[in-house]
């Protein structure tokens, strides 16, 4: 068994009653908590769990499901409890039940663009790898590309010039994060994020170092409501100072962010 549904409360029970299921070869649907038949099996929050178990869910449609996640689209299932796995669409839903017909939501994962040097550039990418995000590294520092082989970081690249275009694949499940002390850098890095529906845009720096930096940006015709976009200064801990309370700080902002996005996509 892998993964939980309820941090314990019910996990053993959910894996008796998936291996019946697997032997009836037959979807069921169980409740916990209020209102369940299960009367020894109680939930401490007081609330109610429904698990719809799919014996044997349709290997085509699961594929079909990750391919669509591979190529960073948004995958609704749809599950009957007759029937389990129904289908596997590339659209937007509302999760929950209609009818007999249940929807979930299946975002990308959030990726994560890290561009910088330093201890805060290597704290902040170990730490996302933690969280088995997708990471791409870029720094002018070409040292960071062994730290990325090293360290399982999915890709790494050499920015050569602080005029260049930089290329970043980003979509609206995509953050990008600066870690820059030298700030000259910064500005290709922020016209392609701002180009991008990236639901996130940060830079390092104090309040005085961010005012000048949109200063900067707006003398290069950045309109207001982009600049807007830019957080700064990062982070949920106010003027954090060593490398991995900075990430730490930095990479909570972001995932709230990212699911704060799903509500309102959603």
């Amino acid at each position: 068994m892998a993964g939980y549904v309820s941090h314990g409360c019910v996990d053993s029970d959910l894996q008796l009653q998936s291996q019946n299921a697997i032997q009836d070869a037959i979807p069921r649907l169980l409740v916990y908590g209020a209102g369940s038949p299960f009367m020894d099996l109680r939930l401490p929050c007081g609330g109610t769990v429904e698990v719809l178990i799919d014996p044997n869910p349709a290997s085509n449609i699961c594929e079909a499901a990750l391919n669509l996640l591979k190529s960073r689209k948004v995958v609704t299932l749809r599950f009957t409890v007759e029937h389990g796995l129904e289908s596997a669409e590339d659209h937007d839903a509302i999760t929950g039940w209609n009818g007999e017909q249940f929807s979930t939501i299946l975002p990308p994962r959030l990726q994560l663009f890290i561009a910088g040097g330093g201890p805060p550039l290597i704290a902040t990418a170990l730490m996302a790898r933690t969280m088995s995000l997708p990471i791409t590294l870029l720094s002018p520092d070409q040292k960071f590309a062994d730290f990325a082989l090293g360290s399982g970081v999915v890709s790494f690249r050499h920015l050569t010039s602080s005029h260049g275009v930089v290329e970043m694949p980003l979509d609206k499940w995509s953050a990008v994060l600066l870690l820059f002390h030298d700030h000259d850098w910064e500005p290709a890095i922020l016209m392609t994020a701002l180009d991008s529906p990236a639901f996130y845009i940060g830079a390092l720096g104090s309040a005085k170092t961010h005012a000048q930096r949109l200063l900067n940006l707006e003398g290069r015709g950045v309109l207001q409501a982009d600049l807007a976009r830019i957080n700064g200064p990062i982070g949920v801990i106010p003027a954090a100072r060593d490398a991995h309370t900075l990430a730490l700080s930095a990479l909570a902002e972001i995932v709230d962010k990212y699911r704060q996005s799903l509500v309102k996509q959603h």
